[in-house]
């Protein structure tokens, strides 16, 4: 098992944050200087911001091309209190309160993590492309886990969510990583085993992928965007029921935008070097019990389509606190 990035490390990218006014910006918080695509726009700062409304304009409309609103752009199966989840899967876990949770089985496997310089919409804390083996299968939801799966283990919540309707079948938003923690211990007990937890970054991206190399799991092409995610041109600024779009090529829903996922990995930089099941860093003044640093996969944050994309990667620091998109999807490993 590797380890692939160290505390100096996350504290230099920390320091350099708090440091640097520079910097800051190229998180996901962007100012009006800043490219809304992720870069790639040369020339003088009056160039660069046109450049990027153009490119932005082309996007909306080649999402809007694909979009099909909140009904089934594909099969989703049966429908019921809890949305498309009912005998659908490799697995299916029974919870308390008759609800289900479907996973799919992913084989162990190599690919190549993060993005390229050069791919659209990339950002520095996806550098470089690099090599990562997962050397043992597991299991994965099929779907994010949604409001009626969290309420079965913890009991009634009061969801918020401003526009988004409370309805079951939407998922469990506004979830801390401690409290995703706590599912776990509850869903474990149940189980009578320890099977399950949050993915690792790269096991939750070797899902994403699904055997893809390109941008996103379906290829390189943003007019198809809007069958297999919710993006600004057609998420009407909520959430939206999972399943209600197709999957990527095996048989997971919604791992580009709607709601982000929590992992189980604190956020730092890449390495050039190979890795082997890496688990990101470990900080020795940070419990390992608490979800502070932790990386969010799969968010289309400021409902921007490009970090819908495989390769991106959310530093929740630059989330705030009351935002109601983070959730999670659980891995459960074979016994």
């Amino acid at each position: 098992m590797t380890r692939w990035l160290r505390g100096s490390r996350i504290s230099q990218h920390l320091a350099l944050k708090a440091s640097s006014p520079v910097e800051a910006p190229r998180t996901h918080r962007l100012p009006s200087a800043i490219c809304p695509l992720g870069g790639g726009c040369r020339g003088g700062r009056a160039i660069r911001s046109a450049l990027c409304a153009v490119r932005l304009a082309l996007l909306s409309i080649a999402c809007l091309a694909g979009c099909g609103g909140d009904s089934p752009t594909g099969p989703i199966g049966p429908t019921g209190p809890i949305g498309p989840i009912h005998d659908e899967g490799d697995l299916v876990v029974e919870l308390p309160d008759g609800a289900k949770m479907a996973f799919v089985w992913i084989e162990p496997g190599t690919f190549m993590m993060g993005a390229l310089e050069s791919e659209w919409g990339s950002s520095h804390h996806e550098w470089p492309r690099h090599q990562v083996t997962i050397t043992k299968g597991f299991y994965l939801g099929k779907y994010e886990v949604t409001r009626a799966q969290w309420e079965s283990l913890m009991g009634a919540r009061s969801w918020g969510g401003g526009s988004t309707p409370p309805d079951p079948a939407f998922p469990a938003a506004n979830i801390s990583w401690d409290e995703a923690g706590r599912f776990m211990q509850k869903l474990n007990q149940a189980a009578g085993a320890n099977l399950h937890r949050l993915p690792t970054e790269a096991e939750w991206e070797y899902a994403c992928r699904a055997g893809t190399a390109a941008t996103w799991s379906f290829g390189d092409d943003p007019a198809q965007l809007g069958k297999y995610a919710w993006c600004s041109a057609n998420d009407e600024g909520r959430l939206h029921k999972v399943g209600r779009k197709l999957p990527n090529p095996w048989g997971l829903y919604d791992m580009h935008g709607n709601l982000g996922e929590w992992t189980g990995d604190m956020f730092d930089f890449y390495p050039a070097e190979s890795q082997v099941d890496p688990t990101g860093p470990i900080i020795p003044s940070i419990p390992t019990s608490q979800g502070w640093g932790r990386v969010l996969r799969g968010l289309s944050i400021l409902r921007d389509a490009r970090s819908t994309r495989s390769a991106s990667r959310v530093d929740p620091a630059i989330l705030p606190p009351e935002d109601d998109r983070a959730g999670f999807r659980v891995l459960r490993e074979k016994p």
